[in-house]
């Protein structure tokens, strides 16, 4: 499964992104030509 939310510009975004994040997953911080600049995992997201 893949999900992308895209935050342009400096405004507050209009309403609200809900997720549940209950299993693993990848995250990414991108530059605007397309190079990362932080990428994370996450192996256990339901760990104390």
């Amino acid at each position: 499964a893949f999900t992308r939310i895209d935050y342009v510009g400096a405004a507050k975004p209009e309403g609200m992104a809900e997720m549940f994040l209950d299993r693993p997953f990848i995250f990414a911080i991108i530059k605007a030509d397309g190079c990362p600049l932080f990428v994370g995992v996450i192996n256990n997201p339901k760990a104390d």
